[in-house]
């Protein structure tokens, strides 16, 4: 994988385990599982995990896998207690690096002046290890000798570095890591970009202020002969936001990695507009399904009239369901009226989702000329479709289509109820009332939740006993809902004055009232 590395082998940091080999090993964390103690480098690599680990007696996590002879006083020797460390086969230069760990837990200026020195070490493994080091203390002092590094000669000590630099928030870094950018290294050219990002992000809580000298070599980094660099530059550049990427971004959108095409796309919508349109329409035809489905979703969010047709033949002639799929949720987005026929045809498509799509797709339009079909398609077998014509029909708004909601109520799946318990905040009509009083009783969270919300718009008295009931419910969310719909029904903005009144009077009376037949006596007139 890397050549250079080949007189040094990789330990476990935690508990000393090793060597690996190189057939594992990577610049950064590679996120192997220790089998050993089955920690993960780059997430686990932690004192405290260690402490844990030796704290249960060192178990095994892949118990067979330990070695007979296995001595762990012996291989503890190895480790470092949570940092990350390349150990060389060379004796002489390991004892160098034993010195050297004690002092990535010496928080004081000689520990960087040190590690400092140890880069112009004419050993590499010193060099790597004082890197290393340098990486974990992350604060101004190191920045100097890091930027240092991104000269070195070995390019895993490079791409160190330029790791390093991306948690120190200081834009003093940011020219050497334009210049690394042209680093003969993919990986460091890649590591490269995303530092510069970070810094940035970090910085401002957001990319907009980024320096921008970085603009022009990101743009040149779109043609980079590595395709990890490609997409790591278009996925920079929607950060940045600068126009002057627009024409660049939209000449990569032949790049033959379908990765950078996807990023490419996403960069355009972000930072495009209307200017992207037609290139857009163009990647309908993309020889890639994904890339085409990317294409036909980011027509969507364009929203521009001009792309109903393209997306129209999409729907009805790609061969990819993902795509048809897609193709169907722009032109909802879209909201042109000529694609309520060919929509229409969509609902009776053979794949479950494209049909889901379609009925979504209609309820956004709200054209009436898809009710008797939205109503057909209630009967559907697939659940997606029969959960998206529910909420269809709710935003349709007829009451014709009351009845049918009331037995989509009780259908078999929960997001079915969820959606037909949904669309009566829309369609009040009072022939729900009762259903969504059943409804409050539903297993499902959710379907309780929209059933409240519900009642609580159509401010029915009859409502009010029953979400009393479940004012205690399990669900917060619920709760919430529940307190809400009283308050509109009962309209007080504390309904749990009227409820303890309510208890108080029933108190006083031999019969239990209910809510919806009791006055409140400080309203009485």
């Amino acid at each position: 994988m890397f050549p250079e590395l080949n007189e040094a082998y990789y330990y476990c940091p935690l508990c000393g385990f090793g060597p690996f080999g190189l057939s594992i090993m990577s610049p950064g964390y590679s996120h192997v599982i220790c089998e050993c103690c089955g920690s993960e480098e780059g997430l686990d690599d932690t004192p405290e995990y260690r402490k844990e680990w030796l704290a249960k007696g060192a178990p095994w996590f892949q118990k067979s896998e330990k070695p007979k002879d296995w001595n762990l006083e012996k291989q503890l020797k190895y480790s470092i207690d949570g940092w990350n460390c390349w150990l060389p086969e060379d004796e002489k230069i390991r004892k160098i690096i034993e010195k050297k760990k004690s002092l990535g837990f010496i928080d004081d200026s000689r520990t960087v002046d040190s590690l400092d020195q140890d880069l112009n070490n004419e050993k590499r493994e010193v060099r790597l290890v004082a890197v290393q080091l340098l990486e974990r203390i992350r604060d101004a002092r190191v920045i100097d000798p890091l930027i240092k590094s991104l000269k070195d000669e070995d390019s895993v000590i490079r791409r160190i570095a330029a790791d390093a630099l991306e948690h120190i928030t200081d834009r003093n870094a940011i020219e050497p890591l334009i210049y690394a950018m042209n680093d003969e290294n993919p990986f460091v050219r890649k590591t490269s970009i995303v530092a510069i990002y970070q810094i940035e992000e970090r910085r401002f809580g957001g990319i907009e202020d980024i320096d921008r000298r970085a603009v022009e070599p990101l743009i040149r980094a779109l043609k980079d002969k590595d395709e990890k660099v490609r997409r790591t530059a278009a996925v920079t550049l929607k950060m940045i936001k600068d126009p002057r990427a627009i024409d660049p971004l939209i000449h990569a959108l032949k790049d033959e990695d379908a990765g950078v095409r996807s990023r490419v796309m996403s960069t355009l919508t972000s930072i495009g507009g209307i200017k992207v349109l037609e290139p857009f329409i163009q990647a309908l035809n993309d020889k890639d399904s994904g890339n085409r489905m990317q294409a036909a979703g980011h027509l969507g969010l364009i929203g521009d009239e001009k792309a109903a047709e393209p997306l129209i033949h999409t729907l009805m002639e790609d061969n990819s369901p993902d795509v048809r799929g897609m193709a169907a949720r722009a032109l909802g987005d879209i909201k042109d009226k000529r694609a309520v026929d060919p929509l229409l045809k969509a609902l009776i498509d053979k794949n479950g989702s494209v049909r889901a799509e379609a009925a979504g797709a209609l309820g956004k339009i709200g054209d009436r000329r898809a009710f008797d079909p939205l109503i057909e398609a209630l009967k559907d077998e697939n659940n997606s479709v029969r959960a998206e014509v529910s909420e269809a029909l709710g935003k349709l708004g007829d009451k014709k289509a009351v009845e049918s909601l009331i037995f989509a109520l009780k259908d078999k799946d929960r997001y079915v109820r969820m959606k037909a318990a949904k669309s009566f905040e829309k369609i009040m009509d009072l022939r729900a009332v009762n259903p969504l009083i059943e409804a409050l009783k539903d297993e499902d969270c959710y379907v309780r939740e929209n059933a409240a919300i519900s009642l609580g718009e159509m401010k029915d008295p009859r409502a009010a006993d029953p979400l009393i009931n479940i004012l205690n419910d399990k669900n917060a969310n619920v709760k919430i809902a529940v307190r809400r719909a009283l308050k509109k029904i009962l309209g007080e903005d504390k309904p749990e004055r009227i409820i303890r009144k309510k208890r108080i009077n029933i108190a006083k009376s031999d019969t239990q009232i209910p809510l919806s037949e009791w006055i409140d006596p400080e309203k009485k007139t």
